[in-house]
């Protein structure tokens, strides 16, 4: 596998009205596991579907981050992008859900 700074990760983006980035590549490779468990992370494949820029949707338009023509239309390797993403998201931090005295279980049964 080559390293990160060795592959070309550069590919089309597009960004939502809602400040959704998403990252075009080729096909054919799992999320990684670090993704995968993130809220904020989303793999489309087989059967669904993504607005394509310049496109207006309900909360506004998509348009191009990194438009495909300044690619010259390539798309990069899937686990090189989700390297990238890996390292610039960081590792997930859990939630911490606070249930407040008067709805925890233990007093809910007495």
């Amino acid at each position: 596998m080559l390293g990160v700074e060795q592959a070309d990760a550069r590919g089309p983006v597009a960004v939502t009205a809602t400040g959704r980035w998403m990252f075009l590549v080729r096909p054919g490779r799992p999320l990684r596991s670090e993704l995968d468990h993130r809220l904020d992370v989303v793999r489309h494949g087989l059967g669904s579907w993504i607005p394509a820029a310049p496109s207006r949707t309900l909360e506004g338009p998509v348009r191009w981050a990194v438009s495909p023509e300044r690619v010259r239309w390539r798309l990069p390797d899937a686990e090189v992008v989700q390297g990238l993403l890996t390292d610039a998201l960081g590792p997930v931090r859990e939630p911490r859900v606070i249930v407040p005295r008067q709805l925890s279980t233990a007093r809910r049964g007495a």
